[in-house]
């Protein structure tokens, strides 16, 4: 099979950030192995390598694994938001370094908003969101839609509710180079259909159709 025809229409930018939230069990774990199984095919530039860190790595730590090596690099830190959100290196990395050494940051942790000295700057920073449903929690999901949403809050409470019911995770996509058209979507893997979500009364257009996209209208 040519791997051209398995390739999401969509693909995550390179360098980028993304942060995977959501309580044990969600689905995270299986979200991150796809991921990385299709690394190849889901971002812009294939990874050469991949980081998989269960600790913080310090900056001397990357950069012994970097190298001279320029290509793009996957860091992947798992359940490490808790000791990130004081770690002024944890911030630089995503907000400065990600990009100077082409970098892929992606975080994986249960609270979007974690507490920390550097929190706030590294998740505003971050350029995309994988959510999970956290039932025990739905206040934080509530909170991160009118941060991003402020006029939108029902739309995106029913993209996610929508979106968690068909595969368990809302894919919010913030990266400044990505059309507002496909911030929110689920389905997202090689060989699935995109489901692609908008406003109720939002202007429509063919070009989701025209380039293989589920558009779901009326949320």
């Amino acid at each position: 099979m040519d791997l051209k025809d398995e390739t999401p229409v969509l693909q995550f930018e390179t360098p980028t950030s993304i942060m995977v939230c959501g309580p044990t069990n969600s689905g995270k774990t299986t979200f991150i192995k796809r991921l990385l199984e299709n690394a190849p095919l889901m971002f812009k530039e294939v990874p050469s390598y991949i980081m998989y860190c269960y600790g913080v790595p310090s900056k001397e730590d990357l950069m012994e694994v970097r190298g001279d090596d320029t290509r793009h690099m996957i860091c992947v830190l798992d359940d490490l938001l808790h000791d990130l959100a004081n770690n002024r290196w944890s911030q630089e990395l995503v907000c400065v370094s990600s990009h100077h050494l082409n970098v892929t940051v992606c975080l994986v942790g249960h609270n979007i908003y974690e507490k920390g000295k550097v929190m706030r700057t590294l998740s505003l920073n971050i350029h995309y969101y994988i959510l999970f449903e956290n039932r025990r929690d739905s206040e934080q999901i509530l909170r991160f839609g009118r941060q991003v949403f402020p006029h939108k809050g029902k739309y995106f409470l029913d993209s996610f509710i929508k979106a968690t019911s068909v595969s368990r995770y809302l894919t919010v996509d913030l990266n400044p180079k990505s059309e507002k058209l496909y911030s929110l979507r689920t389905r997202i893997f090689p060989g699935e259909d995109v489901i692609v979500f908008r406003p109720k009364h939002e202007e429509k257009t063919d070009e989701g159709q025209r380039i293989g996209f589920k558009i779901s209208d009326g949320v």
